[in-house]
């Protein structure tokens, strides 16, 4: 979130202290992230710095525990939870839960340009990943892909308002007058999303532990010029091609993804995966945003428009919407 939210320092920081056993401080607010349920700071303290993300409401353990496993089955590119004193990988705190992480020296790859090298390494990492076995206990915390999309009541929840009610609110206003003008490629995007799904509800697949997210946003790059990876927000046992997405067919240069290929290594990639998955995010968007816009009091106006410009930019050349499209036109044309 852009903004602070409205909480105590002072409580924050005792809370720290109490759950990690740790002598916090200091808090430093960091305006990043596109969560609209959680904050971060940086956490200054005795002996060493932290990364901390404060989260309103419900607690999806699977983001905790699914780097934890992997971190503890060797792969040590996972920035994973620090435990607390009693061996939880959060702490409460009012309404919220405190996660707490090691602060890496470096920064985000978030715009940069990665050298070849590191695209190879990161494709490594991801390979490590994917052939990580699934215990019994993980395979009862993590979601499991069902090709069945969890954004339809948001989705249809946002259009059913846009289409029956009128808006005094600029942002509210401008955001319904778009999704109104785009009417046609929402929808689509929206019927090719369950129409992709019941075809692979119908096909053998492979599953794995795939991160879900993984741009260049939650990748950092320590000082070391080695590969991080962060937010493990919306982790799921789910076919390859729910990773993938973010490295084959999406925008990069040939060369990148040969390199990162080259460190994952040869695999077959099934195309209508592929397409529901780049679908799958574009039907998540349309209703994450028109979430924020129309049922979130919590907004403040800055982060409302802020949602509108986001949203605006996903039919924008080269961007979500557009790569969803051509992904879907290579299975039309086979």
């Amino acid at each position: 979130m852009l903004e602070k939210p409205n909480l105590s320092d002072a409580k924050i920081l005792t809370c720290l202290n109490a759950s990690f056993g740790i002598q916090a401080e200091k808090l430093e607010f960091l305006p990043i992230g596109n969560d609209s349920s959680a904050w971060v700071y940086r956490v200054e303290s005795d002996l060493q710095d932290y990364f901390l993300k404060v989260r309103k409401g419900a607690l999806k353990m699977a983001m905790l525990e699914a780097p934890h496993y992997l971190q503890q089955q060797g792969i040590q590119n996972i920035v994973a939870p620090i435990e607390t004193a009693t061996g939880d990988l959060y702490a409460p705190f009012e309404d919220f839960s405190l996660i707490l992480y090691p602060l890496i020296d470096g920064t985000s790859a978030w715009g940069l340009t990665l050298t070849d090298a590191q695209w190879q390494a990161w494709g490594k990492i991801m390979r490590q990943i994917h052939s990580t076995s699934i215990s019994d206990d993980m395979a009862n915390i993590l979601p499991r892909e069902t090709f069945v999309s969890k954004w339809d009541e948001m989705f249809n929840r946002v259009d059913a308002l846009i289409q029956k009610q009128a808006f005094d609110d600029p942002i509210q206003w401008q955001t319904a007058a778009l999704w109104k003008q785009k009417h046609d490629i929402i929808h689509h995007s929206y019927q090719r999303l369950v129409a992709l799904g019941k075809q692979l509800q119908a096909q053998e697949h492979q599953f794995m532990i795939c991160h879900a997210d993984i741009h260049q946003a939650n990748i950092m790059i320590d000082g070391q010029g080695q590969i991080q990876i962060v937010d493990w927000d919306e982790v799921i046992i789910a076919p390859k091609e729910r990773d993938l997405m973010f490295f084959v067919e999406d925008g990069h240069s040939s060369q990148k993804v040969i390199a990162f290929m080259q460190g994952y290594g040869e695999v077959d990639v099934n195309q209508i995966a592929l397409s529901y998955y780049r679908y799958e995010w574009v039907v998540q968007e349309y209703g994450d945003y028109g979430e924020r816009i129309f049922f979130n009091d919590e907004l403040s106006e800055i982060e409302k428009q802020a949602s509108f410009d986001e949203f605006k930019q996903l039919f924008d050349a080269g961007d979500v919407v557009d790569l969803a499209i051509r992904s879907d036109d290579k299975i039309i044309d086979s």
